[in-house]
């Protein structure tokens, strides 16, 4: 038998309040955009992250920030009237939160107090609803008529095997660390050389870095700054270098990795601007611009990382992504940096 939980709608914890699009970008309008920007990370470390937490202690670590009194009590009631407990329910998600993440993106802008603004109890509020709000959005944008019957159940099987799979990435959750990185270690120390022995030479004209020491800044960052058990760690990208063996590699590395949120801006939102008639909760969602530089730094040098899942896919193949990669994977074996330098070794 397959227990199904329980997602919480808008409504339950805000019953008074508008769900509109319109309410939504109001609320990221009124919110610092670096601060929600690095509230969606913290919260992504913890939902996705290797924390050894339960479903109910990670869905309590966002309550326990957001949520009020009053908001517990209705949840509580919610579970009952649907004869779930509250280890069933899900407030939070890692899909929903990428979401909001892109929407404060566009939407957002630094206040003058930007880094204190999640003192206010009428911010975690706000911040609260506009998560709730973005969990409808992703639903409408993931599922749309999937599981419409009118048409009959073998179409709507069909139709609802792409939102499927989209589901499933918008709940992942990472594996263990060590296995990412050495499978990106195995694969651009030993597998590649084997193909041609003139990628490493690329990767470094375009980088600043051999592969090794891009592998290494990887292994640093995440066993220093995303350990298990703990909440993501917020450093600064002017002074982490320095306590480093090689400082100038890992300021190299923070150069090629990270981007600031204007910078997130223009990548997930090219060519879109706030007033676009387009725009709309189920537009079009890419998150190539996170996978390629998934650690966030903002103007007075705060950093860290946006989300697990995107920070170990970059530290295990990363480099197939780079500029070299590519141009060199389409002249020696095919169009695709991935899946043709696979085949290729394993020919």
């Amino acid at each position: 038998m397959v227990s199904m939980g329980v997602f919480v709608p808008t409504s339950i914890l805000f019953p008074d309040a508008d769900s509109s699009f319109a309410t939504f970008r109001s609320l990221l309008q009124g919110l610092s955009r670096t601060d929600v920007l690095f509230w969606c990370a913290r919260l992504n470390h913890v939902l996705a992250g290797t924390t050894g937490l339960t479903h109910e202690q990670r869905q309590a670590f966002g309550l326990r920030q957001f949520s009020t009194t009053g908001q517990l009590r209705r949840l509580d009631e919610y579970c009952k009237q649907h004869n779930r407990s509250t280890s069933d329910v899900t407030i939070f998600f890692r899909g929903q939160v990428l979401e909001l993440f892109r929407w404060a993106a566009l939407y957002g802008d630094d206040h003058a107090d930007d880094g204190t603004t999640f003192e206010s109890p009428a911010t975690r509020q706000d911040f609260l609803h506009a998560c709730l709000l973005a969990s409808e959005y992703w639903g409408e944008r993931v599922y749309g008529n999937a599981l419409d019957l009118a048409d009959g159940l073998a179409a709507a099987r069909q139709r609802a095997l792409g939102p499927l799979r989209l589901a499933m990435e918008g709940s992942a959750t990472i594996g263990e660390w060590a296995h990412h990185l050495g499978r990106g270690y195995r694969l651009f120390g030993e597998y590649l050389p084997r193909v041609d022995p003139g990628f490493a030479p690329a990767f470094h004209r375009v980088t600043g870095l051999t592969v090794e020491e891009y592998l290494t800044c990887w292994a640093a960052v995440l066993t220093t700054y995303a350990k298990r058990n703990t909440e993501v760690t917020i450093f600064n990208a002017a002074t982490a270098a320095e306590p480093t063996a090689s400082p100038e590699v890992f300021r190299q590395f923070i150069k090629i990795e990270a981007q600031t949120p204007d910078e997130v801006r223009a990548r997930l939102w090219p060519g879109i601007e706030r007033d676009d008639p387009r725009l709309s909760p189920t537009f079009p969602y890419n998150v190539k611009g996170l996978r390629e530089r998934p650690i966030l730094r903002s103007p007075d040098g705060r950093t860290l990382l946006i989300d697990p899942v995107l920070a170990l896919d970059r530290s295990s193949i990363g480099p197939c992504f780079t500029r070299c990669a590519v141009d060199w994977s389409r002249a020696r074996v095919g169009t695709d940096p991935v899946s043709d330098v696979v085949l290729k070794i394993r020919g």
